[in-house]
């Protein structure tokens, strides 16, 4: 985040989430018992819940402690606060997550000119593509 420019202490991991009927309608079928209009409002329950930890000021983020602490739930949920400080701890997962990263933006640049190719050509998947995940 910080080399991108993002402040962690005010960025909302959230943004992606969009509790709107066109995302409830795609990911309803993968859940069964509950309708799409369940699936919008529990979008928009978790985007709320989260939003909540984003806390760049003292005011707010002592707020989320405390209530965290009095519901018994701060040993729980402390990791949904971003830190203030990096945890030197994280230093080499990251650095590792990231050479990871930038390896894979070339493979994936050459998986999808190969995808685009075989839906022109109506060639088979690549190996790679062709897999079923359920």
């Amino acid at each position: 985040m910080e080399r991108d420019g993002l402040d962690p202490m005010s960025y909302h991991p959230t943004k992606h989430i969009k509790p709107n009927a066109e995302y409830a309608a795609a990911i309803f079928p993968f859940y069964e018992g509950v309708n799409q209009k369940q699936i919008q409002e529990s979008l928009r329950s978790m985007r709320r819940a989260l939003n909540l930890f984003v806390s760049p000021g003292t005011g707010k983020r002592f707020f989320v402690i405390t209530g965290m602490k009095v519901i018994g739930q701060y040993e729980n949920l402390k990791g949904l606060l971003m830190e203030r400080n990096p945890d030197p701890g994280c230093k080499e997962q990251n650095r590792t997550l990231l050479d990871a990263y930038e390896k894979a933006v070339p493979q994936t640049v050459l998986q999808l000119n190969r995808f685009f190719l075989d839906l022109q050509e109506d060639g088979p998947l690549d190996q790679r593509l062709d897999r079923n995940f359920g």
